[in-house]
């Protein structure tokens, strides 16, 4: 599902050499139109691509700026960042993060326009600067993203552009309130959506808008749009499900880019059906939060679900029960025993006097200690945490069980009707499982019992990809087990002269071995970068979380290597494959003969697409102009750090769950960028401290496009931001692979898409 970003404006002073600050603007006067709106999708197999382009006028007699801040979603990548101002492109490069804020406040201090993106500190959450847009332009901003996609509970494949004026939590966004003041309707956005799929498409359907359809050439391809081609997405989400006649069916990929790099796609939903005589076993760990605030009902609650829980575990299950507060107790202090009537007789009683004295609520504690521990040979680690509690940490949580999410599968049950949404929805989203929430007094054995049913699944455990004959860099690098419901997506950076060869993918399960075997035709390569960036992405991954041919199984850094090295090595294949990471940044530049002068001001972006929207500004609290100190005048750079006042409602944790706060940007100066096309959402202001305007992005991947960064090194050759890539040759699960071939700095467009609607 896609994320719908909120975010907030800042005001940047011009870069003139006398400065006065301006009159504070209250920026609910003032607008910055939308003109037009529009989303490439292009989906292939379980991967997707999506540019969205929005057109933006400056109305205004003056010069005005955007800093914006919005909320994406992980599984997220941005591969491109593109602005169109009187009829030239300027494309983005990726650069190393310093390298392009100094290419940006340069252009922004010569009068030029400049565009800048990168990842702000703040966890999964981007900032985008346009600067110097003149007054009477329109600029056409451009951002893709990729992403793999999920098929739901009913064996649908599915994407969803997040595109609502109305917060999921209820309140109206402030930038749908600023848009109505323009004189510019909100134009209609045109969604095209084209599939190329490896199995026969079955059925083409939307939950959420009437649409249209066609098939292609062949019954694996077709095309969809909305019936009304005038409709706006402005109420809800757009959601497309895709029902294929073969969902189970192995499928592989090559695609080339313009350099003739090839990467190739490996993607399999495996279905496992149980014997009637064929048990599952697997290692079940329930986490119950016994702080304080769970007394009363919500302590008779949680003492109730596990009674259920406990009357519905299979022989040989291995179980233990954690209480946790400002500590932590085990049921069981040496580690999870088997089921069996001797420890469900010792559990039952414990279940029966549990009790509320522990304390505050520290979930972070019994989190490091289970998940430190090595996992039971054979048995599929699964988590189910009961909780009531906000916690201080909510993003650090959340983060650790990502994290781990290779060994250990999370499960979560929201206790009352005040438990943190944020909470509950992002541990068991970010540990691969699912959440339910118990209210008061309901009846909770249909949703235990429909999480256990879940958790009861066949897994698949050492899963492995065997690629012949070729040196491939595997991405990810070290896989984790497979649920039933789940799917895999490997990617391989082919070597040079790459021929036909066969992947194999072997894996275990309680029941038997699997083993599927797939055929690879590059002479068959279609054109494009989707693979190439999606396998940087998780190679990117991989070295954040400690898991990457860099680091051990424990997660500690192999003999030699240190955290320079680590980061190195990611701005190298963020330049060279065009990928964003926190350590790089998009810039682009449009050199003016004339120099724009004048104080920039601040203006909201209507936008019909919008994420859980920041809350309004404080009742009497203006925008904040500072000036730039002369030093940094003098530099001819813009420097001036500005806080931001008031959180960023971000969203999109878990399934449906309200949106959290995104700490706001401790400091906004040195950003400039230019105007560019935003992808899913609107803008949400609150108070400001810079005068400039602000554009919304945000949405489902978009489709790859060019990038700077030129080649990699070759192997044993010093990289320019890192150490060399890992030798030739290595051995793709236990041992650093080998450099994948060099990525070509273009990105290449989404193929343009259709829309239709019915079933086949």
């Amino acid at each position: 599902t896609m994320c719908r970003p909120g975010g907030r404006l800042v005001y940047r002073p011009p870069p003139t050499s006398v400065l006065k600050p301006p009159t504070p603007v209250r920026t609910e006067e003032y607008a910055c139109p939308l003109t037009d709106s529009s989303a490439q999708v292009a989906i292939e197999d379980f991967v997707a691509s999506v540019t969205l382009v929005q057109t933006f006028k400056n109305v205004e007699a003056s010069p005005i700026e955007a800093v914006y801040q919005f909320p994406l979603d992980e599984k997220y990548c941005i591969c491109a960042f593109t602005a169109e101002i009187d009829g030239k492109v300027i494309k983005g490069l990726c650069k190393e993060k310093e390298e392009a804020k100094n290419i940006y406040d340069d252009a922004i201090a010569e009068g030029h326009g400049a565009y800048l993106l990168e990842q702000d500190e703040a966890p999964n959450t981007f900032k985008v600067n346009v600067g110097n847009l003149p007054p009477t332009k329109e600029v056409k901003i451009s951002i893709t993203y990729v992403a793999e996609l999920a098929f739901s509970t009913e064996g649908m494949l599915n994407w969803t552009l997040a595109s609502s004026k109305v917060s999921t939590s209820g309140p109206q966004s402030p930038y749908y309130r600023s848009s109505s003041i323009s004189s510019v309707p909100v134009p209609t956005l045109k969604l095209e959506v084209q599939l190329d799929m490896t199995s026969n498409i079955r059925q083409l359907s939307s939950p959420s808008h009437p649409i249209s359809f066609e098939f292609g050439e062949e019954p694996s391809q077709a095309s969809v749009k909305l019936s009304n081609e005038s409709q706006n997405l402005d109420d809800k989400d757009f959601v497309l499900n895709v029902k294929l006649a073969k969902p189970h069916q192995p499928c592989g990929r090559v695609e080339k880019d313009e350099q003739g790099n090839m990467a190739a796609m490996v993607a399999l939903y495996p279905e496992i059906k149980l014997g009637e005589d064929e048990e599952i076993y697997t290692e079940m760990i329930f986490v119950v939060d016994r702080s304080g605030s769970m007394s009363g009902s919500r302590i008779n609650q949680v003492r109730d679900t596990m009674q259920i829980f406990l009357r519905s575990l299979s022989e040989g299950t291995m179980f233990n029960i954690v209480g946790f507060g400002t500590r932590c107790e085990f049921l069981f202090s040496g580690g999870s025993v088997e089921y069996n009537d001797k420890n469900l007789d010792l559990a039952t009683k414990h279940v029966t006097d549990l009790k509320a004295n522990l304390g505050g609520t520290n979930i972070l504690q019994p989190l490091q200690r289970i998940l430190s521990a090595k996992t039971v040979d054979g048995y599929p680690r699964q988590l189910f945490i009961l909780t009531d509690g906000e916690v201080s940490n909510t993003q650090e949580c959340i983060e650790f069980v990502r994290k781990n999410s290779h060994t250990t599968r999370v499960f979560t049950f929201g206790i009352g009707g005040e438990a943190s949404q944020e909470l509950v929805n992002g541990m068991a989203k970010a540990g691969e499982g699912f959440s339910e929430f118990i209210l008061s007094g309901e009846n909770m054995e249909a949703k235990v019992m429909r999480q256990l049913n879940r958790a009861l699944q066949p897994a698949f455990t050492d899963l492995n990809v065997e690629w012949e004959g070729n040196a491939v860099q595997q991405a990810p690098y070290r896989l984790p087990p497979l649920f039933t419901g789940g799917r895999l997506i490997v990617y391989g950076m082919l070597p040079a002269g790459a021929k036909e060869q066969q992947v194999k993918i072997t894996a275990q399960t309680a029941i038997k071995p699997f083993e599927a075997v797939l055929t690879l035709k590059p002479e068959e390569a279609k054109g494009g970068r989707l693979f190439h960036q999606l396998g940087a992405k998780q190679m990117l991954r991989a070295l954040e979380d400690s898991r990457s041919y860099m680091h051990n199984l424990d997660g500690s850094l192999l003999e030699g290597r240190s955290g320079q090295d680590v980061k190195n090595e990611m701005i190298r294949l963020s330049t060279q494959y065009g990928v964003l990471c926190k350590h790089t940044a998009f810039v682009a530049v449009e050199e003016r003969d004339e120099a724009t002068e004048g104080t920039m001001q601040v203006r909201k972006v209507q936008s019909q697409l919008s994420e859980a929207p920041p809350p309004p500004p404080a009742p009497g609290r203006p925008s904040v102009h500072r000036p730039m100190p002369a030093s940094a005048a003098s530099r001819g750079r813009l420097s001036t750090p500005t806080s931001v006042s008031g959180p960023v409602r971000g969203g999109g944790l878990g399934g449906g769950g309200r949106g959290g706060f995104a700490p706001a940007a401790k400091s906004a100066a040195a950003y400039a960028s230019v105007s560019r096309k935003s992808l899913v959402s609107a803008p949400s202001p609150s108070s400001s401290p810079r005068s400039s305007s602000s554009f919304s992005f945000g949405g489902p991947p978009p489709p790859p496009s060019p990038s700077g960064g030129g080649p990699p090194p070759p192997p044993g050759a010093p990289s320019r931001s890192g150490p060399p890539p890992p030798p030739l040759g290595a051995p793709s699960r236990n041992g650093p692979p080998p450099p994948g071939p060099p990525m070509s700095s273009a990105l290449q467009q989404s193929d343009s898409c259709k829309n239709k609607s019915g079933s086949r």
